[in-house]
């Protein structure tokens, strides 16, 4: 029996800031303060992010009992880390736009919390098909997340309702990289360790728009939002290291899917002449892009045992952000 899916715990920050876009495009702008309209010519955006996982993997359950089948989900979040952009682009007098924009993250988890007793699916062989249960007696997690997008822009300036608003089109790829491990070091020699990949590479159109609204001079209230469908691969693979005689279990496999990018930001922008400096937050997530599913045998489903991980999951990361633009 497939499990549950599960809700995504950043469902309330990203809406938050969803809305919170939203609100920018659609509030009046006050009548005392006026954006300045884009300066043509080059421009270059470089940003910072502290970057959050939220993603809250299965990486096994923690038996109710030394003997029970079932038991409380294991879950290890993608971790902390950092992100950037880089974007150079040129504007035209007309208000049309073009970009190319790059972001890269890494964030990791890599001191896990140890637990006793958790028990992981390992690949399985001949003998016995599928994922079968190893009890891990102090299982120390750790998690490796890197995301990279790069995104061929078009867009065009226009007014709505008296707001500056920039809306765009574009050819976005994406790509993710989780890595986990579960190792057993309790006897103190070499540890027993199950080695998780999931990866998805993908490409596919992609629209969005930004608004400001003027609050002060050289001051705006900044905010943005996109939505993507990305045509791509994910692959699982997941191994068994430092058994005895030399012995490696390996499962891998893949499938082509159509998945959801989408991310919002909000935040304050000050403007210095052909500089600004743009301060706020920013939601990231990818739906149903990874495979993390353990591939637990049918023979230990019947038993009771429980089915961990998901075909289909999602990849969030949210975080501040610190973003200056350049028009030289």
């Amino acid at each position: 029996m497939p499990p549950t899916r599960r809700p995504t715990v950043t469902v309330v920050p990203m809406c938050f800031a969803a809305v919170g876009a939203a609100v920018l495009i659609l509030a009046p702008a006050p009548a005392a303060a006026q954006s300045a309209p884009a300066i043509p010519g080059v421009y270059l955006e470089i940003e910072g992010q502290a970057a959050f996982g939220a993603s809250n993997t299965d990486v096994g359950f923690v038996p109710l009992d030394p003997f029970a089948e079932t038991g409380a989900s294991a879950k290890l979040d993608d971790g902390d880390g950092r992100a950037g952009a880089l974007a150079i682009g040129y504007t035209w007098s007309g208000g049309w736009s073009a970009a190319v924009r790059a972001r890269h993250g890494e964030i990791d988890d890599r001191d896990g919390p140890i637990q006793p007793g958790v028990v992981a699916y390992v690949p399985g062989d001949d003998l016995i098909p599928g994922g079968f249960p190893v009890p891990l007696a102090e299982a120390q997690t750790q998690v490796r997340l890197k995301t990279t997008t790069v995104d061929l822009e078009l867009g065009k300036d226009i007014s709505f309702s008296g707001i500056p608003l920039y809306v765009y089109g574009a050819l976005a790829y994406a790509a993710l990289d989780r890595k986990i491990s579960i190792a057993d070091d309790g006897c103190g020699c070499l540890p027993l360790n199950l080695a998780m990949a999931n990866t998805f590479h993908g490409v596919g159109p992609k629209i969005g728009a930004r608004a400001t609204v003027p609050i002060a001079t050289g001051v705006d209230l900044a905010g943005g939002a996109s939505l993507a469908a990305l045509f791509g691969r994910t692959k699982f693979k997941s191994e068994l290291n430092n058994l005895p005689l030399d012995v490696t279990p390996r499962y891998a496999e893949g499938d082509d899917r159509v998945v959801a990018a989408a991310n919002a930001e909000a935040g304050l922008v000050f403007t210095y002449g052909a500089a600004s400096m743009t301060l706020g937050y920013r939601v990231d997530a990818i739906f149903d892009a990874l495979d993390s599913d353990q591939r637990v045998a049918a023979e230990f489903l019947d038993y009771g045992f429980p089915a961990i991980g998901e075909r289909h999951d999602d990849v969030v990361t949210h975080g501040p952000f610190a973003r200056i633009t350049l028009r030289p």
